[in-house]
């Protein structure tokens, strides 16, 4: 019975032992495989590393882990090989902790989930970043979590890459998404009127700090109906400012013009403060001389002549440039255009125009008598069309001891004539008037 009974025992103690082994292998694979996943898929998953490279890592670490697994937990007595186990695995930890500090230390996000990493506060001393939440201990400000955006901002500040803002004449210019990858090289801003600014790249507008969004097909639509409208508005804009400018040009021109009609009026005409009075019938005189200059005296003399309640009469329209320019002579010889360009149906219905010519002749028989043959030729013109209504030829014959008494004898002969021939032509005028 005690051979039984210690063969029993002996078998039951193999059996646990053998449990206990199998066990401690099955244990020791499952935890070494398991440590080695953990540490390839964090690493990985943190930095983005190529996982061949984190396996060859790991793997190379697995040595000095398993050893001190075995020293630390299989030789519980040994407490050299023990103590120098727990340094091994520690070491190991450093080491691990350390490698992924060194990767990390400036991700902003975890490469797999994009999961945040770094926190900032934007302060005095700048944009300073934490690995967790809370607040800046310098400043007390709360701390936000990092954006793709800030990141991308900051690092675009740091090499001097703001966004620049696209200069076009043409939205058809403008390449807004990239060729191959789709993805928009074109961001945007619209103020409060509604206008649009384009950049090439993301960040922060330069003058309003407000981030910039990236171009859709729907904004680049809004901006091409933007873009149509404005082209409409600035279009119409010229239009009316041309038409502004031309309708300026006119009046300058228009204004260049009557200064210069101005000044060739007052150029040949010595008032015109009196106008034509409908009611009556207003006759202009002017009589020159052979040598081309006013005759002031035979002038004023045939207006006096002339004068009665019906006729109202000048000899002091025209000036002696009126002359001496030609402009008589132009009249006189039938120039409608001239009469028209003087405007002379403002101040006149006709103009008596004279030429006087003299010739004198001696008689050394009769005591030096000097003998005067003048002649006038009228013209009585239309102030209104400018047209040759009479003309007819006067010449009388004075004697006398001057050459001025035998004019003065003969041009009062030809008053006596001249007269009634124009009052002739005039009673016709002042009928065809009155009717």
């Amino acid at each position: 019975m005690d051979k039984n009974k210690w063969l029993k025992t002996g078998i039951i103690i193999t059996v646990v032992i053998f449990l206990i082994l199998i066990s401690s292998a099955i244990l020791k694979h499952a935890t070494i495989h398991q440590v080695y996943f953990y540490y390839v898929d964090s690493i990985h998953h943190l930095t983005g590393l190529n996982k061949y490279l984190i396996k060859t890592a790991v793997l190379l670490s697995i040595i000095p882990f398993i050893l001190g697994l075995k020293w630390y937990f299989f030789y519980p007595f040994n407490k050299k090989r023990r103590y120098t186990g727990a340094a091994i695995l520690i070491s190991i930890m450093i080491l691990y902790n350390l490698s992924l500090y060194y990767f990390t230390r400036s991700s902003y996000f975890a490469f797999s989930e994009g999961k945040v990493l770094k926190w900032y506060a934007s302060t005095p001393e700048g944009v300073r970043f934490f690995d967790a939440p809370g607040f800046d201990p310098k400043y007390g400000i709360e701390l936000k979590q990092a954006t793709p955006e800030l990141i991308a901002n900051l690092e675009k500040t740091k090499r001097g890459m703001q966004p620049k803002r696209l200069a076009y004449d043409s939205i058809n210019e403008i390449e807004f998404f990239d060729p191959i990858t789709g993805e928009n090289k074109v961001w945007y801003f619209m103020d409060q009127s509604g206008n649009y600014e384009l950049f090439d790249s993301a960040g922060v507008h330069p003058v309003y700090g407000e981030a910039l969004r990236p171009i859709t097909k729907q904004v680049i639509s809004q901006i091409k109906a933007k873009l149509d409208e404005d082209a409409i508005k600035k279009q119409e804009e010229a239009l009316k400012i041309e038409q502004q400018r031309q309708e300026e040009a006119k009046r300058q021109e228009e204004q260049r013009l009557a200064q210069e009609h101005e000044a060739f009026l007052n150029l040949y005409l010595t008032t015109r403060s009196f106008t034509n009075n409908p009611e009556s019938l207003e006759v202009s005189v002017l009589v020159v001389d052979e040598d081309n200059t006013i005759s002031q005296d035979i002038t004023r003399k045939i207006a006096l002549s002339l004068k009665n309640e019906r006729l109202n009469l000048t000899s002091s329209l025209f000036t002696g440039t009126f002359v001496s320019d030609g402009i008589f002579e132009k009249i006189f010889g039938g120039d409608t255009g001239k009469v028209k360009n003087l405007e002379l149906s403002k101040y006149s219905d006709l103009l008596i125009l004279g030429k006087k010519e003299v010739d004198f002749s001696e008689n050394p028989e009769l005591q030096n008598m000097t003998t005067a043959n003048v002649s006038i030729e009228i013209h009585i013109v239309s102030s209104e069309a400018g047209t040759i209504e009479d003309n007819f030829k006067i010449t009388e014959t004075g004697a006398g001891f001057s050459r001025e008494t035998a004019e003065g004898m003969a041009m009062e002969m030809i008053l006596k004539v001249i007269s009634p021939k124009i009052l002739e032509t005039f009673n016709k005028e002042v009928t065809a008037h009155e009717k």
